[in-house]
């Protein structure tokens, strides 16, 4: 079997929880939708293929799509089992490595995924499951492992007895799966269950009991593996990736005052020295340079702002700040305006 990767993403489901005409995958976590930000993701492992299972909502969802991503649909939820056997037909001729992953769950990294895959290639497994250990597992199904830490079964909640429900170590629901072993057992699935559905977790069962090898990787950040289900949980996994942001920038020598209340969105760059003050957010394609200070109550959206200058209580869109310049307060400029009746043009000049 080749190296070669290739990845589904199961965004089908409509998300009544999040209480909304708009299918799930397509609420933003930052500025992005959660279906791009997985995509984004799914990029850096450089697959032969991605494939995206789309449902409810499907036209919205193939809007937001790149070019070379596949999308298929699943028409009727019937479960992750179903959900992966709608996009087999796009991996007929695919020999190599299968990932699953969800456009709910947008803050799973690369390098986590990259790990699984790599355990995946070194123990030659069947399948490797991305598991997690909870203090809270409710609502997540179960990693059962026998007395040796090997793997026995994944039980799901609504199915579990209330020994199994006291396992703290939890299924994210990220494979690896050989493709040869997925095209093989994913038609045999039935479903026997309470709810009527598919599940993806019987393809690791009915492998494991034909004696094939399921491995495990726990994942060192439980954060990642934390999915959407409502816009309380949308809130706080947005809060959590502006804080990663932020937290990169300071370590790399930024000043930020109040880390609570600044939005730095990930395409932002910005240099050694400079300083963000309280009330700031900065969206898109901006480069702050040293020196420069950005705030307090300031919103940027695809700016540069040069070394040593001030941009103060102001909302700027697609201009460049010149080296030491200094706007604000109250200062509203963006593409169209006229600098000079302004008495801007010495100060800021509009992007290219």
């Amino acid at each position: 079997m080749s190296d070669k990767v290739a990845v589904v993403i199961l965004g089908a489901g409509k998300g009544t929880r999040m209480k909304s005409r708009m299918p799930k995958v397509l609420h933003k976590i930052g500025t992005r939708s959660m279906i791009e930000e997985v995509i984004s993701t799914a990029k850096e492992l450089n697959p032969e293929k991605i494939v995206v299972v789309v449902g409810f909502g499907a036209d919205q969802v193939r809007q937001v799509l790149p070019g070379d991503v596949v999308s298929v649909e699943q028409t009727s939820q019937l479960g992750t089992g179903h959900a992966m056997l709608t996009a087999l037909p796009e991996l007929e001729d695919f020999d190599g490595h299968i990932i699953t992953l969800y456009g709910d769950v947008p803050l799973l990294s690369a390098g986590t995924i990259q790990e699984l895959i790599k355990k995946h290639i070194k123990t030659e497994a069947a399948v490797t499951i991305l598991t997690a250990i909870l203090e809270d597992p409710t609502g997540y199904g179960r990693v059962i492992r026998n007395g040796d830490g090997t793997f026995f079964r994944i039980v799901e909640q609504k199915d579990a007895s209330a020994a199994e429900r006291r396992v703290k170590e939890i299924n994210s629901g990220v494979y690896c799966f050989s493709s040869e072993v997925l095209k093989t057992y994913l038609p045999q699935l039935t479903p026997q269950n309470k709810q009527g559905e598919y599940y993806l977790t019987d393809v690791l069962g009915l492998a494991s009991k034909d004696g094939l090898k399921v491995e495990m990787v726990v994942a060192k950040d439980p954060v990642e593996i934390t999915g959407v289900n409502d816009r309380v949980s949308l809130a706080m996994l947005t809060k959590i990736k502006n804080q990663r942001k932020l937290n990169k920038l300071m370590l790399s020598g930024v000043t930020i005052v109040d880390p609570d209340n600044t939005y730095i969105d990930d395409s932002v760059e910005i240099a050694m020295d400079a300083s963000v003050l309280p009330g700031t957010i900065c969206i898109g394609e901006c480069k702050i340079e040293s020196g420069a200070v950005v705030g307090p109550y300031t919103t940027l959206v695809d700016c540069s702002v040069q070394d040593g200058a001030v941009v103060e209580r102001s909302e700027l869109k697609g201009v460049v700040v010149k080296s030491k310049a200094e706007i604000g307060p109250f200062v509203h400029v963006k593409p169209g305006m006229d600098l000079a009746a302004l008495g801007l043009a010495d100060k800021i000049e509009f992007k290219d």
